[in-house]
């Protein structure tokens, strides 16, 4: 439940910037008909409904799909980071934390430090870098604890 709603938290704010982004640059008429479509070959050819819409997307933006696509996905996890960030700095949970009523403890059930929290915050890095195996560990983990939990001596309980 507090992955879900901090992800709806951080798409609302992704899509708010994509917005105000195509704003910026003139582009708002991306959902308008193009004058020119390309007739670029698309691996989307069996989908003529997404293949136009990339076509449209190309010919407003001027940027490529699958380059939209890894800058969006940039973006995203930049947001994510400076979500997590901002709320561990400032408060000891995030909005999806507080209302599932879950919070971040010590291996000696003590209240993590803030230095602790953004510690943690690094760590989930390390933990997602190699293809997610530092999350996946958790279900290996006798403690079901993940390698930024190990790494940081913090867990979350529910209170």
């Amino acid at each position: 439940m507090a992955a879900a709603i901090d992800t709806s938290v951080l798409l609302a704010g992704f899509l708010a910037f994509a917005a105000a982004f195509l704003v910026a640059a003139g582009r708002s008429n991306l959902w308008q008909p193009a004058a020119v479509i390309p007739d670029a070959s698309f691996p989307l050819d069996r989908y003529p409904g997404l293949a136009r819409l990339a076509a449209q997307f190309t010919a407003h933006t001027g940027l490529q799909p699958s380059l939209a696509l890894a800058s969006s996905v940039l973006v995203l996890a930049l947001l994510y980071l400076l979500y997590q960030a901002l709320f561990f700095s400032f408060s000891e949970s995030t909005p999806g934390m507080r209302c599932a009523r879950i919070a971040l403890c010590t291996f000696d059930d003590e209240n993590p430090t803030r230095r602790t929290m953004r510690r943690r915050n690094l760590a989930v890095l390390l933990s997602a870098c190699p293809l997610g195996l530092g999350l996946l560990w958790a279900a290996f983990d006798e403690d079901r604890l993940t390698w930024h939990d190990r790494l940081t001596r913090t867990y979350q309980r529910i209170y």
